[in-house]
C-alpha cells in the first residue's frame, strides 16, 4: 500500500516537473518546484489580462543614437532601448521570497505580452546581450507588483517626409510611433511615453548625441494617441524635431556667391574698349554660379525642390547678368549711334557711356542690398 502511494507521489512530482519544463502555467494549488509562475486559471494565460478596463501599457524609451539621415530616400536610423510594462494580476509566484522571475523561452509562449508594431518602419534589427544565448528580448515578472517588464535593444529605420522648401534653414519633424494593431483600444491602451520616466533623462526634451552635425535634434513624447481604422486603436511614441545647422552653408554657398557678385562690379571699372577683359570677367563669374548650382543638385538630388538656396543662387545669377546686359547695351550704342550730330559736328559719346558705368557701379550695390533684405524677410516669414 505504502509502496503504491510512493509511486503515485513520484509520478505526480514528475508530471509537475515535465509541465514546468514545457512552460505550462500551473494552478497555484498544485505542487511546484523552483520559482515557476502559477495562476488560478492554470494552463495558459496568453490572452490580454483585461479586468475592469483595457490593459494599460507604460512605455519607456531611451534613445541611444540617431544617425544615417538619408534625405534622398526620406529615412533615418534610430537606436533605442525600449521597455514596456503592464500588469497581469492573474499570475503569482509560489515562492514568497522571490522578487522577480525571468521568463524563459519555454514559458514565454504561455504568457501574454504585446506585439509591438512600429509605424513608418522600413527595417529593424535586434541585438542580444552577452550570455543570453541569442535572446534579443528580455521579459521579467515583478512578483510584488504582479507586473511584466519587457526590454529590448532595437535599431530602427524610420520613414520621415523631409520638406526641403526652406533648405538650408529648414526644420524637420519626424515621428517614432508604436502600438498594437491586433487589439483595439478597449482591450490594450498605451499610457504614453513620458520623458520623466526615461532612466537618465530628467527634462522634457534633450539634445540627442549624434555622429553628424547636420541637424540639431530635440525629442518629445507624443503622449497618449488614438487612431480609427476599422476600430479605435491606441498608440504612443516620440516626436523628433530636427533643425538644420546652416552655418556651413554660409561658408560654402552664401559668402562665396556674394563675393562673386561683388567681384562682378569691377567690370564697371574696365574700359569699354576692353571687350575681352570685361566680357571674360562677367562670363566666367556667371558660369561659375551656373556650375555651382548644377553640381549642388547632382550631389544632393533632394535639392531638386526650388527652395531658399535656389532663390539665393538664382538671385546672384541675375545680379551678375545685369552688368552683362549693361555692357551689351553700351556696345550697341557705340556701334549704331551716329558719329556726327544734326549740325554735322563729330561727337564722342564715350564720356557719356563712362558716366553710365559709374552710375551702375553705385546702383548695383543698392540692388544687391535690396535683394538681400528681401531674401532675409522671405526666410523669416516664409512657412
Amino acid at each position: 500500500m505504502f509502496k503504491r502511494v510512493g509511486i503515485v507521489a513520484v509520478v505526480a512530482v514528475a508530471v509537475v516537473v515535465v509541465e514546468q519544463v514545457k512552460g505550462i502555467i500551473l494552478k497555484c494549488d498544485q505542487p511546484s518546484v523552483g520559482t515557476a509562475l502559477c495562476s488560478d486559471l492554470g494552463g495558459s494565460v496568453a490572452t490580454p489580462p483585461v479586468h475592469n478596463g483595457p490593459v494599460e501599457i507604460t512605455s519607456h524609451v531611451e534613445v541611444l543614437n540617431l544617425y544615417n539621415i538619408d534625405e534622398t530616400n526620406y529615412k533615418f536610423t534610430i537606436s533605442i532601448l525600449a521597455s514596456f510594462k503592464w500588469k497581469d494580476a492573474r499570475l503569482k509566484a509560489p515562492e514568497s521570497n522571490t522578487s522577480r522571475i525571468f521568463i524563459t523561452q519555454d514559458v514565454d509562449p504561455f504568457v501574454w505580452h504585446p506585439e509591438i508594431y512600429f509605424y513608418d518602419l522600413r527595417g529593424m534589427r535586434t541585438f542580444s546581450s552577452l550570455g543570453s544565448a541569442g535572446t534579443s528580448r528580455q521579459v521579467v515578472f515583478l512578483v510584488k507588483e504582479q507586473t511584466f517588464n519587457m526590454n529590448q535593444r532595437l535599431e530602427l529605420d524610420i520613414t520621415c517626409g523631409f520638406n526641403h522648401t526652406r533648405f538650408p534653414f529648414d526644420h524637420q519633424t519626424c515621428y517614432l510611433r508604436f502600438g498594437v494593431i491586433n487589439f483595439n483600444a478597449s482591450i490594450v491602451e498605451f499610457s504614453g511615453t513620458e520623458s520623466k520616466d526615461w532612466g537618465t533623462i530628467t527634462n522634457a526634451s534633450y539634445m540627442v548625441q549624434t555622429t553628424k552635425s547636420e541637424f540639431e535634434r530635440e525629442i518629445f513624447s507624443v503622449g497618449k494617441q488614438f487612431f480609427n481604422f476599422d476600430m479605435r486603436y491606441s498608440y504612443t511614441g516620440l516626436r523628433i524635431e530636427m533643425t538644420r545647422n546652416s552655418e556651413r552653408y554660409f561658408w560654402n554657398f552664401y559668402i562665396p556667391l556674394s563675393m562673386f557678385v561683388i567681384v562682378s562690379w569691377l567690370s564697371f571699372l574696365i574700359s569699354i574698349e576692353q571687350v575681352p577683359g570685361r566680357m571674360g570677367l562677367l562670363i566666367t563669374l556667371y558660369l561659375i554660379l551656373v556650375n555651382t548650382y548644377s553640381s549642388t543638385k547632382e550631389t544632393a538630388p533632394w535639392l531638386q525642390t526650388f527652395g531658399l538656396l535656389g532663390i539665393w543662387m538664382l538671385g546672384c545669377q541675375v545680379i551678375i547678368f545685369l552688368p552683362m546686359l549693361e555692357y551689351g547695351f553700351l556696345l550697341y550704342i557705340i556701334k549704331f549711334s551716329p558719329r556726327v550730330n544734326s549740325w554735322g559736328v563729330k561727337q564722342d559719346i564715350r564720356p557719356k557711356l563712362a558716366r553710365m558705368d559709374w552710375v551702375c557701379l553705385f546702383l548695383m550695390p543698392i540692388v544687391f542690398l535690396v535683394f538681400v533684405l528681401g531674401y532675409l524677410c522671405h526666410v523669416e516669414f516664409s512657412i
